[in-house]
């Protein structure tokens, strides 16, 4: 029937305008990045948009609620202000690992096909690895935003500032670190060597945590250490790994 007919392609027209104000919407979160991050950016941001990760969407509505763990832990009147200040990078530090986990490695599993093709694609290992980044990152000190408000309210807090800037530290690199070891992992063809990367994680976390507690620039140990050069060789493999025909095909 012509109203039926008529109602589908109002509803076409509707699900059109509406997919073009989530990308343009994507676009203007992204106007700052460089043009190829960006893209990649955008395109994640719309499909998280439209709950093409369902599972992600839950665990990052659900990763904040485990900072209500901080007051419980600090409810001991006996603490010291270094150790609430530790508490908190501790904690900083391990979701910072998660959210760069979520998004550099379970949000690349979930979405195959597309990363599929955008290993078909002129695009460099290094925009592939900031892409993600700049996903697990921002989400990364939105954690350590609230875990640092909770910090300031607290009678026998330490000096803000330098708590801050080790906490904003600590939540980029244990976030970059999560996200350059899946793309090394994805590179070599093995997303379940991934799932691997908590146990490493946590020691990643729990030591620049330490690091950052004595002071925030002791994070300048991280590139030092030889990660930076392991996650620019990662980006560089991911460029040199072959497309398996199945991968082609799906171009």
């Amino acid at each position: 029937p012509r109203g039926a007919a008529q109602r589908r392609a109002r509803g076409g027209r509707a699900r059109g305008r509406a997919s073009r104000g989530l990308w343009t919407l994507a676009g203007l979160c992204t106007r700052p990045l460089p043009r190829a991050v960006g893209s990649l950016v955008q395109r994640d941001l719309v499909v998280l948009a439209r709950g093409g990760f369902p599972r992600g969407r839950v665990i990052a509505i659900a990763l904040p609620f485990a900072l209500a763990l901080l007051p419980v832990a600090g409810s001991d009147t006996t603490l010291e202000p270094w150790q609430l200040s530790l508490m908190t990078l501790m904690f900083v530090g391990v979701l910072g690992t998660a959210a760069g986990f979520l998004f550099g490695v379970d949000l690349p599993r979930a979405r195959e096909r597309w990363r599929q093709l955008e290993r078909v694609q002129p695009v460099s290992g290094a925009s592939v690895l900031f892409a993600r980044w700049a996903l697990a990152g921002t989400y990364a000190l939105g954690l350590a935003a609230i875990a640092l408000a909770w910090l300031a309210q607290m009678p026998d807090a330490p000096p803000w500032p330098p708590v801050a800037a080790g906490a904003a530290l600590l939540a980029l690199t244990t976030s970059f670190d999560a996200v350059a070891f899946g793309l090394r992992c994805e590179a070599r063809g093995s997303l379940v060597e991934a799932t691997a990367y908590p146990l490493r994680g946590a020691v990643v976390a729990v030591g620049f945590a330490l690091a950052v507690q004595v002071h925030p620039l002791l994070i300048g140990l991280y590139p030092l250490l030889g990660f930076v050069a392991e996650a620019r060789r990662a980006a560089a493999l991911w460029v040199r790994a072959e497309v398996s025909t199945d991968h082609q095909a799906a171009a």
